[in-house]
């Protein structure tokens, strides 16, 4: 809850707000202005206008910084108290931190235009899987002595969409909401990973991290899995940094490295025809999905090295 003046010096604010602001005390809170904490302060001069304008109570959803820097989504629901000149006397005003159904709803709206993709895709590489079977079919009737090859293609056909299916349905699960977030002690998880190959891989004092520890350990199954199937790799090193909010994990190999020519294909499925991108495709899917980034870079003959961005 809070009271300010017209131009944004605070009259009132109670404990609840600089919480949610993240000051120490409402004393604190109330030496700023209330523009400050606007993400974009020409929003609170919008916001005043249409008070004005209205006379009536208005909630709008807006972008607040907190004092350590943080963005969060609030709803601020107030309106502007006139004087008996008509002057603005006071505004009040109840602000609600809406951060996590924000959260929620961009990964709803995400999941929907992946799913809408999801649904072209598998459309069409069915449907040329579909044409490749039929015109075999249509062959083997008119030449009879071809019948056994295109039976045999046929057969080979159906199993590439067998495969094709259940890897889309993978690759739709991969981008399913995450489960709980929980403490995860990444020296262990690297720990049990490393656990399961017999190359070197090293690590340095990892951070901890908040997430999904069966989504995130299957990430660095399939960067592992990369480095030593695609990148004949023998030798893997894990580190980590923290940065402002974040948590930057590198993982680096000294495999044959990545051709410069695909290095902007490397997240897609069908980017070899050995499925070189499919693994690496679900991990991006599941850091997505953690509200993160990963990316490459790598040089022939140098090895390749992934970095993944993780909140805290």
């Amino acid at each position: 809850v809070y009271r300010t003046t017209g131009d944004g010096k605070f009259l009132h604010a109670n404990p609840a707000l600089a919480a949610i602001l993240e000051f120490e005390s409402v004393e604190d809170l109330m030496k700023i202005s209330a523009s400050d904490v606007y993400n974009d302060p020409r929003e609170r001069i919008n916001q005043i206008r249409q008070w004005k304008t209205t006379k009536e109570i208005i909630s709008n959803e807006l972008k607040f910084r907190t004092k350590k820097g943080r963005e969060i989504w609030i709803r601020d629901t107030g309106r502007v108290i006139f004087d008996e000149n008509g002057e603005i006397s006071h505004i009040d005003g109840v602000i609600e931190d809406i951060t996590d159904r924000k959260k929620v709803e961009e990964l709803l709206k995400k999941q929907r235009e992946e799913l809408s993709a999801f649904a072209h895709t598998v459309s069409h590489d069915l449907k040329n899987y579909i044409g490749i079977i039929r015109n075999s079919a249509q062959f083997s009737l008119l030449k009879k002595e071809y019948a056994e090859k295109n039976n045999q293609r046929i057969i080979d056909i159906t199993k590439k969409m067998e495969n094709f299916v259940n890897r889309q349905l993978e690759l739709a699960d991969a981008g399913k909401t995450i489960g709980e977030l929980e403490e995860i002690d990444l020296n262990k998880m690297i720990d049990e990973v490393r656990e399961t190959y017999s190359i070197e891989i090293h690590r340095g004092e990892l951070s901890m991290i908040k997430g999904d520890s069966l989504k995130l350990k299957e990430v660095f199954h399939n960067l592992i899995d990369n480095a030593i199937k695609h990148g004949k790799a023998d030798k893997i090193e894990i580190s980590s940094i923290k940065k402002k909010n974040s948590c930057i994990i590198y993982v680096k190999d000294n495999g044959k490295g990545i051709p410069e020519e695909d290095i902007d294909k490397i997240f897609d499925m069908r980017h070899s025809k050995t499925g070189t991108g499919f693994g690496l495709t679900i991990a991006k899917k599941i850091i997505e999905a953690h509200d993160g980034s990963i990316s490459v870079k790598s040089k022939e003959g140098k090895g390749t090295t992934f970095e993944i961005v993780l909140p805290i």
